[in-house]
């Protein structure tokens, strides 16, 4: 699943009522130069580490579908 939204100009991003159930309301925020990881506060890192590996897995497949559809209308 991938999700869009708007942040304010007052900085608050809308949030879906699953993902807010899921973390709970306290979560930790871990950016880089181009990317996130949000995650609930309480989280044991190894299980956010076990995640990042599932999402990594899913991109990694996004581009390689993404690259093999660009070549079927060649």
């Amino acid at each position: 699943m991938e999700l869009q939204s708007k942040i304010t100009n007052a900085g608050v991003i809308y949030l879906p009522s699953e993902i807010r159930q899921s973390f709970g309301r306290q979560v930790k925020l871990l950016p880089d130069s181009c990317a996130a990881i949000l995650y609930g506060a309480d989280t044991p890192l190894v299980d956010v580490v076990d995640s990042v590996k599932v999402l990594l897995q899913d991109l990694d497949l996004r581009i390689r579908r993404s690259k093999r559809d660009e070549g079927v209308g060649k």
